[in-house]
């Protein structure tokens, strides 16, 4: 049906789809189960456009839903109602009507946008469109802002359902069957490099060679600089020049800052003798790590 063709539309349907069609619309008259989904997006959030709407998809909705009214779908994105059990990606069957009641989750226009929010009317008598989360303010219905209520979601389907990180991680850490994992051997090869590489080590700032290699090797972890410290403390105390985290972290600069194999020596913080100190230090670092897994 084109969508200035309203011969087929009940008369009390025309005036509604008229709206619609002039708003850009496309309203349909659906008199059987399956229903258009819109392929739009409806912010639950700051309002926005909804966009073109087509009918290329079409989702199966309960014989008793499909009233007079008419049905569609859209989906949902962002984050303000969570609280009422809608997350970005859910898709929304929304009926079609510009009544809404208290306690009504609606989508509204507001001005040239829209938006889903929750309709609540205050003990004043004033309307307000509120989210369902405390990030965001509620917002009172006024003349200036020109708001129009489109039509109220009666049912959420979640399309990309997603458990919870903390309640995952609780129900694993309650599980018999859970112990923690041993990291102490991965340690314990980790403080082996330190001290084989030590002796080649003249001052504390030469410790980022052996912090660099054993990044390359993913040995350790990025920007683990006071780990790392504290580990070479511990594996070698009584080392004439031990790391300071602070001086170590200065080394990772202009070419330092990328993988040993990629060191200038016109890019670096050192030149000359003590650039090659650095790279003797970092490649030895590499070939004892090297030996020891191929053992």
């Amino acid at each position: 049906m084109e969508p200035q063709d309203f011969g087929q539309v009940p008369e009390e349907l025309r005036g509604l789809f008229k709206s619609l069609s002039e708003q850009g619309w496309n309203p349909q008259l659906c008199d059987e189960v399956p229903v258009p989904h819109y392929d739009n997006r409806v912010p639950c959030g700051v309002p926005a456009g909804v966009g073109d709407i087509t009918h290329d998809e079409y989702d199966m909705m309960p014989r008793s839903l499909v009233t007079l009214n008419m049905m569609y779908t859209l989906d949902a994105y962002g984050d303000s109602m969570v609280g009422a059990g809608i997350d970005h990606g859910d898709r929304l069957e929304v009926l079609s009507t510009p009544v809404a009641r208290h306690g009504d989750i609606v989508v509204a226009s507001i001005g040239d946008g829209h938006t889903v929010k929750s309709y609540f009317v205050d003990d004043y008598g004033r309307r307000w469109l509120v989210p369902a989360n405390r990030k965001y303010k509620p917002m009172l219905i006024t003349e200036e802002r020109c708001v129009r209520i489109e039509g109220r979601v009666v049912s959420v389907r979640k399309l990309d359902p997603r458990a919870e990180n903390r309640d995952m991680r609780n129900a694993v850490v309650a599980c018999e069957e859970y112990t923690v994992p041993d990291t102490r051997s991965k340690y314990d090869r980790t403080v082996h490099f330190v001290r084989r590489v030590a002796p080649m080590v003249k001052q504390g700032r030469q410790w980022y060679a052996v912090y660099r290699a054993m990044l390359d090797r993913r040995i350790i972890e990025e920007d683990s600089f006071t780990q790392f410290v504290q580990m070479v403390h511990e594996a070698v105390p009584e080392h004439a020049h031990l790391p300071v985290t602070a001086e170590l972290r200065r080394m990772g600069v202009q070419s330092f800052r990328r993988a040993v194999d990629l060191w200038d020596e016109t890019d670096a913080p050192v030149a000359g003798a003590r650039f090659e100190a650095y790279l003797q230090i970092a490649r030895a670092t590499m070939e004892y790590i090297k030996e020891s897994m191929t053992k």
